[in-house]
C-alpha cells in the first residue's frame, strides 16, 4: 500500500523561540489534496536516573508545568541547545536539575514524537 504524500506548499504559521509551526498542503495517493500542520522543535532529552546506592530507585524531580498549572513529578530532561550534543544536553539537564553528574550514559531509547493534525478544508 503506498503511504506517499508529495508535498505541494509550506507556509509558517508561527515561530517562536522553541517551536516553529507550519502549514503543509499535501496531496494524498489518492490525488486528493490535505494540510498537515508541523511543530518543529529543536529536540530534546529524557533521563532515566538510576540511583547507585539502590539500583531499584529512580531520580525524580518536581517541575512547574504551566499548561497545567500545576507542578509534575518526572524524570530530569530539557531541550537539545543549537549545536549541541544529545550527551552534553543529558549531562547539562542532570546537574542543572538535580545536582548530579552521571558516572555513565547509555542510550535506551530514540523516539521521535509526531503529532499531524489532519484538516481538510
Amino acid at each position: 500500500m503506498n503511504f506517499d504524500e508529495k508535498l505541494l506548499a509550506t507556509k509558517a504559521i508561527y515561530q517562536g523561540r522553541i517551536i516553529n509551526v507550519v502549514e503543509e498542503t499535501v496531496e494524498l495517493p489518492n490525488g486528493q489534496q490535505a494540510q498537515r500542520e508541523i511543530v518543529r522543535h529543536q529536540g530534546a532529552v529524557a533521563l532515566v536516573c538510576i540511583s547507585d546506592e539502590d539500583p531499584q530507585r529512580i531520580i525524580l524531580v518536581d517541575q512547574w508545568r504551566q499548561p497545567m498549572r500545576k507542578a509534575s513529578l518526572e524524570i530530569p530532561a530539557g531541550k537539545i541547545e543549537a549545536g549541541e550534543q544529545p550527551e552534553y544536553t543529558a549531562r547539562r539537564e542532570l546537574n542543572e536539575e538535580v545536582r548530579l553528574q552521571a558516572t555513565s550514559l547509555k542510550k535506551i531509547a530514540f523516539f521521535i514524537l509526531l503529532q499531524v493534525l489532519l484538516m481538510n478544508r
